[in-house]
């Protein structure tokens, strides 16, 4: 499936933008009818959702670490946070 625009936006210098506000988060282009519209949602939700699939599909944490590109650190802490949420 084609996916279209997606960014990750990180907030490295920002004066006046601290907390909350400077999270980074995901803006995604999605096509509804004949309407663009920006779908935004923070980054951790997005690493989540994405960990929460390879893992349903069987990936070790090593798998998965690759296919997202982090560490295996990362990825476990993910995991943990994902246990958390259930």
């Amino acid at each position: 499936m084609a996916e279209g625009a997606r960014f990750e936006v990180h907030l490295t210098k920002a004066r006046g933008i601290v907390g909350d506000d400077a999270r980074p988060f995901e803006a995604n282009l999605i096509t509804e009818g004949n309407a663009l519209h920006w779908r935004i949602r923070e980054l951790e939700d997005v690493e989540l959702a994405e960990l929460k699939r390879l893992l349903a599909e069987g990936y070790s944490i090593r798998d998965c670490a690759e296919e997202m590109g982090k560490s295996k650190a990362a990825v476990q802490r993910l995991k943990k946070k994902l246990e958390g949420k259930n």
